[in-house]
């Protein structure tokens, strides 16, 4: 039998060449075995037809690369989670708060007393923003907050207290000025300023006083003043000299003093050597001799006075002579001889 057409050949022929349609000869090709493994094929292929229609529509949904993954930062840790402090640590913090605003307090009250509120009125005026700022984080519970706020207030504090001795030495030198400038007003606000930072330090204390009785000084200053203009310089010198004794480091006083003073010891000398000259000239030598030797006192180096005290002295000196002379004559006459030898 023949694989193709299944007619029986006979036995010594040669098969038959004709031509065989092509739809017969493709079902021959695939005939017997071959055919059960087309049909299979066919299934798959259907079946794989199926699947791709019903898994279309989630393959299109999907995107066709993966996203990748975010890596989280080596330098960016994860913030901690926050918890509430404990009632131990709540307790802990306002303690510490109310230290720190105990400690500014302290430092305020003893600047205050130093008399800061006159020469550190900005200052003081700054810190306690930052100190009412620290009250109010406390009242609202940040007593953390507020402890920082007192402790840069105290630090503040801390740094206006370093210029008090400063202060205290502008204060001196201002008081001085103020007080030979016959300004009492100022004079005593300066030292008052400078007492209030050292109570202690005599100097502040003394200028204060001093600054007390300016009034008087000026008073006995002025009074003197008038007497110098008039010409009375005794009445002058008075005056200055109380002042002085007033307060002993008032220059003005001394030096009006001192020039009071030149003033009466040449009209003390201008006396002397006028009543000297008068004493010579009624032949008083004794008295003239008196007065030339208070002139020398008065002016070691005068000419004048030293030569009225030689006059005087030599004046004196023949006197004394004509009145022996006189007593011997008077002896030697009345013939007592041996007095009147005695005389010569």
């Amino acid at each position: 039998m023949s694989a193709t057409s299944g007619t029986p050949r006979e036995p010594g022929k040669a098969p038959s060449t004709a031509t065989v349609p092509v739809g017969v000869r493709t079902r021959a090709v695939v005939s017997g075995p071959w055919a059960i493994v087309a049909v299979m094929a066919l299934a798959a292929a259907v079946a794989m037809i199926g699947v791709v229609f019903v898994a279309m529509p989630g393959w299109l949904a999907r995107p066709s690369t993966p996203a990748p993954a975010a890596v989280p930062a080596a330098s960016a840790p994860a913030p901690p989670v926050a918890h509430p402090p404990s009632a131990s640590e709540t307790v802990h913090e306002r303690l510490a708060a109310e230290e720190a605003k105990s400690r500014y307090e302290t430092q305020l009250k003893a600047l205050r007393a130093q008399g800061a509120d006159a020469w550190a009125t900005e200052d003081l005026a700054a810190i306690g923003g930052v100190a009412k700022a620290a009250a109010a984080a406390i009242g609202a519970g940040d007593y953390a907050g507020g402890k920082q706020g007192y402790e840069r207030a105290s630090e503040r504090l801390t740094d206006v207290a370093g210029r008090a001795e400063t202060v205290y030495a502008e204060a001196l030198k201002r008081g001085e000025s103020a007080i030979q400038a016959g300004k009492q007003a100022e004079a005593v606000e300066a030292f008052r300023l400078a007492a209030a930072i050292h109570p202690d330090a005599g100097i502040a204390q003394s200028g204060l006083a001093r600054a007390g009785k300016l009034d008087q000084v000026l008073e006995q200053m002025k009074s003197g003043a008038a007497h110098a203009q008039a010409g009375e310089w005794k009445a002058a010198r008075d005056a200055y000299l109380t002042a002085t004794k007033l307060d002993p480091a008032f220059a003005p006083a001394r030096e009006a003093l001192a020039q009071a003073e030149r003033k009466v010891a040449n009209e003390r000398f201008t006396q002397l050597i006028t009543r000297g000259l008068a004493h010579l000239d009624r032949g008083e030598w004794a008295d003239a001799e008196q007065s030339f030797q208070s002139a020398v006192r008065l002016r070691p180096g005068d000419r004048s006075a030293i030569d009225g005290l030689a006059r005087a002295k030599e004046g004196l000196e023949r006197s004394t002579l004509a009145s022996i002379r006189s007593d011997a004559q008077q002896l030697e006459s009345a013939e007592r001889w041996s007095d009147a030898l005695a005389a010569y």
